[in-house]
């Protein structure tokens, strides 16, 4: 059974995320408020429920005090996980998986013409998306989807989870600590991945550890959106319509582009070229119908991406597409959006989200593979 301490002050929180907790057969062994609190340091303990904001700020309070950073976990993370792992395991129909990085998040199932479950997460990497897949399929094994929506960027093989632990940026890094602590913590001290990386040929070693470490925890850790996500997802169109359109300065998606354009690890397009193809060959195996979705970006993103990149991500797809059946839906510099349709930089507001929806599914082969 898993341990945990549960840090935060508000009771309302603590009683939802215990209730969850609960579900899943996770012990509560004790309660803190304060960051020197003596028994967050029990090496008894596996993880450190965080449901008080700021979370980097106690992050690092936490850190400072000697508490294990691999342990510690945000509650609303932990919370939508458990959601989700529930979907997963219930005898309900799953006709749809999504899975992808923070542009696919989007995605609302409620959209989709069958039903549907999103698994996608930000900053999710084609390693975890393949690892997300895998346990869908273990746990559903006489019930499996029909399709499987990935969201894709066109920097997706040059981009690695993992690998931000050898960056400088220390936001990035603790952000990832916070919202991965349990699949993406474990697994790194599970494969000993480290800046060698590079060095040894772990594409199989880890598609197999990591699968078969998902298929054995109880505490599959994935963040899904900020607390108010279950809400916001929840809402009518109509509800959401009171969105007040806005113009992103040009240079925020300027930016972002020759940041991710930039994007590059020894090997890591190579092995993300052999994780995808993992990844259609488990689903072509169990039958289920690939979707590749590559999301609309804004003008000016699209004005500042690297062409050579965008060529490499073509030229992978085409020699994909000689070995598997897959349908790519690539908007990448799409006429369905404008100017007006973003939230930040490079995401879709929901009115434009709800919009691509839409059109994905007029777009979408949605003839179920025998």
């Amino acid at each position: 059974m898993i341990k945990v301490i549960m840090y935060g002050e508000d009771l309302n929180d603590r009683e939802k995320i215990q209730s969850a907790l609960d579900l899943h057969c996770v012990h509560v062994v004790g309660y803190a408020t304060v960051p020197d609190d003596e028994q967050l340091l029990d090496p008894q303990v596996d993880y450190i429920v965080i449901s008080q904001r700021p979370l980097g700020t106690i992050f690092e309070q936490l850190v400072a005090f000697g508490v294990d950073r691999m342990k510690i976990v945000s509650a609303w993370n932990i919370y939508k996980s458990f959601s989700a792992i529930s979907q997963i395991r219930t005898s309900g129909c799953i006709d749809t998986i999504i899975t992808g990085l923070s542009y696919a998040v989007g995605i609302r199932e409620q959209l989709l013409p069958n039903a549907a479950l999103n698994l996608a997460f930000s900053s999710q990497d084609l390693l975890l998306d393949y690892c997300i897949a895998r346990y869908v399929i273990h746990q559903r094994a006489d019930k499996l989807p029909k399709f499987a929506i990935i969201g894709i960027a066109s920097y997706s093989f040059n981009y690695e989870f993992m690998m931000t632990r050898a960056s400088q940026d220390s936001s990035a890094i603790k952000s990832r600590m916070i919202n991965w602590p349990g699949l993406v913590g474990r697994f790194s001290q599970l494969l000993g991945y480290n800046d060698t990386v590079a060095q040894a040929d772990l594409n199989e070693h880890a598609l197999e550890e990591v699968g078969h470490y998902i298929k054995q925890t109880e505490l599959f850790q994935s963040p899904l959106g900020p607390a108010n996500y279950e809400q916001m997802v929840n809402l009518s169109a109509a509800q959401r319509g009171g969105i007040v359109k806005r113009v992103i300065p040009a240079e925020g998606p300027k930016r972002v582009a020759e940041k991710v354009s930039m994007k590059y690890y020894a090997g890591s397009t190579d092995r993300n070229s052999k994780i995808l193809h993992s990844y259609l060959e488990l689903l072509t195996t169990h039958k289920i119908k690939p979707i590749l979705v590559v999301h609309p970006q804004h003008p000016e993103y699209v004005r500042h991406f690297s062409p050579s990149l965008r060529a490499q991500f073509h030229e992978i797809i085409g020699e994909l597409r000689e070995q598997f059946e897959f349908q790519l839906i690539d908007c990448f510099d799409s006429e369905l959006v404008g100017i007006h349709d973003f939230r930040d930089q490079d995401h879709l507001d929901t009115d434009a989200e709800d919009r691509f929806v839409e059109y994905l599914n007029q777009t979408i082969d949605w003839q179920v593979w025998k």
